[in-house]
């Protein structure tokens, strides 16, 4: 992963009794120095990562959406790159260490990640199997031998051809795929890297496998654009255009909540908070007044309309016949995800 300037995670999106948590004991035990670790936490994350540069597969990874976790989620966000540092002061030499946070990550988690995390993944759902029988059998201990069999098979592999992987041209093959690949955001070719870079030396660019890569590229470039908020947020914004579309003012987290019309199950997650980092996310400008934020102040009614109108286009929420702000009180709002499903908000 060294050779690279970005590894992606892999993410698996499942309900429980679907086998992830296996797949991450699995991968735990033939990847390099893996590491099977549940409900992790940034310290001792970083601190391993420096001192071994494992392969962290981090199960149960739901906490990652509670508001505590920002250092997790920050380092998560920052370690798929390298050159990500962690700064911490040594409290008896009293100086700064710096800890790398780069190294492959695999992570399962009943919940979809935050949306910047998001970005950073090769997204992988996973269904629970019908055959119990055969799911009782595949405990990874089971196969043990065979497993550390594979393990020293792909590491004599790695020996054999890494210098061979080594001595390409990255940036060749990156232009080559931009090229090929045009409209699709950088983000998506950067995480592609590894895998279009092994592509490359394992010659499969015939037509076969051109297929497959045109799906993988299609999807992921398709997953940076539509997924970039995920359904959560999307509501979030639906009611900040309906907020901006009747001409309420000033616009608040408060209002912006009424707005949604949630149920009291949802009230909790929906917090003002919650709400308030969601607007910092998407660069809503805000001011302080009072003691509360109010977003877009400074904006005529016209300009707030545009900049909503500009904000729903850039995350690929449709909406039929704009026109001006005084002719609509209700429009139809479309979210499209990889041509699977459209919701009607």
């Amino acid at each position: 992963f060294q050779l690279w300037s970005a590894f992606p995670y892999f993410f698996m999106l499942a309900e429980r009794g679907s086998g992830k948590s296996r797949v991450l004991k699995f991968m735990s035990m033939v990847c390099s120095m893996g590491q099977y670790w549940v409900s992790p936490r940034a310290s001792p994350m970083f601190r391993s990562v420096e001192a071994l540069q494992p392969t962290l597969c981090l199960d149960e990874t739901e906490m990652l959406n509670d508001e505590d976790q920002a250092e997790l989620v920050n380092l998560l966000n920052a370690g798929y790159e390298r050159g990500a540092k962690v700064p911490r002061t040594n409290s008896e030499k009293m100086v700064v260490e710096f800890f790398d946070a780069y190294c492959p990550k695999a992570l399962a988690s009943t919940k979809p990640p935050s949306t910047v995390l998001e970005s950073r993944c090769l997204k992988v759902p996973i269904r629970r199997t019908q055959r119990l029988s055969e799911f009782v059998r595949r405990d990874p201990t089971i196969k043990r031998k065979y497993l550390e069999m594979l393990k020293k098979n792909i590491c004599y592999w790695s020996i054999d051809n890494g210098s061979k992987i080594a001595a390409q041209d990255i940036d060749l093959i990156y232009s080559k795929y931009s090229e090929r690949f045009q409209g699709v955001p950088a983000r998506a070719l950067q995480i592609m890297a590894p895998i279009l870079s092994l592509y490359e030396f394992l010659s499969l660019d015939n037509e076969n496998e051109a297929e497959n890569l045109q799906k993988i590229i299609a999807f992921q470039a398709a997953e940076q654009k539509t997924s970039s908020v995920n359904d959560a947020d999307q509501r979030i914004i639906v009611a900040l255009y309906q907020t901006v579309n009747k001409g309420l003012a000033p616009i608040t987290t408060k209002l912006i909540t009424e707005e949604m019309g949630l149920e009291d199950e949802e009230k909790k997650y929906y917090s003002s908070q919650r709400i308030g980092n969601v607007l910092k996310t998407l660069h809503i400008p805000s001011k302080m007044i009072d003691g509360r934020k109010q977003y877009m102040r400074d904006m005529d009614p016209t300009q707030r309309y545009e900049f909503v109108k500009q904000l729903i286009m850039a995350y690929s929420i449709e909406v039929s016949n704009i026109a001006s702000i005084a002719g609509m009180k209700q429009q139809t709002m479309e979210v499209e995800k990889l041509n699977t499903k459209k919701v009607t908000l």
